[in-house]
C-alpha cells in the first residue's frame, strides 16, 4: 500500500517532497527502507523522502531537508514527526533501533541554519505533530514561513489564525488525519 502511495504522490502528483508519518515509521526498517530506495524517480539521483528528525538505518534514502527551484524561487523543505506517536517503545534514539525518532527541536535545530544558509525564498516544514507542538515550533523556529501539520483528528479547522513570532508570520496549514483534505 505504502509503495503504491509513494508512486502516487511521485508520479501522478508530482510531489517533490514527501514526509515522513507515524505509520511509515512503525513499519519494519527493511521494508520501510527498500521502498524508500525506490522512491526516487528514474531522472533522480536522490530520494525525495525528508525528515529533520527520523532516520532509517541512518541510510541516505531519508535527507533531512531539501530545496526545491520553482518558477525562479527557491524552497526549502523539510518534516519532523511527533516522538508522541511512538509511545511505549523504549528509546527512540538507541543504536539497536533501525528507526530512529529523535525530538523534533532537535533535528530542526540541526536543519534550520542549513536551510537559511539555502537562501531559500521560503521554508515550508511537514509537520506530522499536534497543532499546539506546531505552535511550540513555529515559536522556537519562525523561519519557517508554513507549517503543514496533518497531526489533527477529524476534519481541519477552515482557516487557522497565523503564528506572530517578533516580526515573522508562520502559517498553519492543516490536512486532517491521513492527509485527507490535502489539495
Amino acid at each position: 500500500k505504502l509503495q503504491s502511495t509513494l508512486e502516487a504522490l511521485r508520479g501522478i502528483m508530482e510531489y517533490d517532497a514527501i514526509g515522513l508519518g507515524a505509520g511509515e515509521l512503525r513499519l519494519d526498517g527493511f521494508e520501510l527502507l527498500s521502498l524508500l530506495m525506490n522512491t526516487a524517480a528514474p531522472t533522480e539521483v536522490q530520494s525525495p523522502v525528508v525528515s529533520a528528525n527520523a532516520t532509517v538505518f541512518d541510510d541516505e534514502s531519508v535527507r533531512p531537508y531539501l530545496v526545491v527551484e520553482k518558477n525562479g524561487r527557491r524552497v526549502g523543505i523539510t518534516s519532523v514527526v511527533s516522538p508522541r506517536h511512538f509511545q511505549g517503545l523504549g528509546d527512540l534514539t538507541s543504536d539497536e533501533r533501525e528507526t530512529k525518532i529523535f525530538d523534533p527541536a532537535v533535528g530542526l535545530s540541526r536543519v534550520v541554519p542549513k536551510l537559511v544558509a539555502e537562501k531559500c525564498d521560503a521554508m515550508v516544514l511537514l509537520a506530522y505533530v499536534s497543532e499546539r507542538e506546531s505552535r511550540d515550533l513555529a515559536e522556537k523556529f519562525p523561519q519557517f514561513d508554513f507549517i503543514v501539520n496533518e497531526g489533527v483528528d477529524g476534519e481541519p479547522v477552515d482557516y487557522l489564525e497565523p503564528i506572530q513570532v517578533g516580526d515573522r508570520v508562520v502559517s498553519l496549514v492543516q490536512m486532517g488525519y491521513k492527509s485527507m483534505f490535502a489539495g
